[in-house]
Formats: C-alpha cells, structure tokens, sequence
C-alpha cells in the first residue's frame, strides 16, 4: 500500500523469545512467517507439523508458521530443528512446489530428508 497505512498485524509466537526473519505472501494470501523461537509453547498445529515440540537443549529451534490471509488464524505452525540452535533466516513460497526456507544450524543430530527422486 503506497500510503504506509497499516493493512494488518497479527501476535505469533510463545512465553519466551521469539524472531521473524522471513516472511512471504503466496497467490492466495496467507502469510509464511519463518524464524527463531525459544517457547516450547510455541503454536504448532497439532496434526500436521513436522516437528511437534522444540528440541533444542542449547538455544532454540527454527518455525514456520502459516497464517490466514486476513491474519486472525494459524493456518500452520511447525518447529524445525535438533539439539543445537536452528534459525530460518528466509522464506519463499515457490508457486505449484510449496515453500523453501534457507537459514542456519549448530544442530549435530538436525532432522534431514533423501531426496525422493
């Protein structure tokens, strides 16, 4: 909005710190917020986040949450992450693929994947 009028704002996060470092908006609206958080209360969707509790023993964890277009709603909210600290520093919703997040780890035992393909 070229005016600087605020559009909407939306609280996420738990009882400790937490730190939005990337943020995106996909062809529908929602709103992909991924950072740092060190609340094990952190909101996490219960049936269909990756990682379900914070894990970390040093610092905190990296998140990704998916908020409502019109931000009155957690859409989804995961913790990302081992025992060391974990930080996603970028967000980008990758249209027809799904979201890619690139940030930082200390974590020796940081949950990997192979690659299906």
């Amino acid at each position: 909005m070229a005016s600087g009028a605020l559009v909407w704002e939306a609280v996420l996060g738990g009882s400790k710190q937490e730190q939005a470092s990337g943020i995106d908006v996909d062809s529908a609206g929602a709103v992909y917020v991924g950072g740092y958080t060190s609340s094990a209360d952190f909101p996490v969707t219960a049936n269909n986040g990756i990682q379900q509790t914070l894990v970390s023993k040093s610092g905190g964890n990296a998140f990704l949450a998916v908020l409502n277009p019109a931000s009155s709603q957690l859409v989804y909210g995961t913790y990302f992450g081992g025992s060391g600290t974990d930080i996603a520093n970028g967000v980008s919703v990758i249209p027809g693929v799904g979201v890619a997040i690139g940030g930082l780890t200390t974590s020796p035992d940081f949950p990997v994947t192979a690659d299906a393909d």
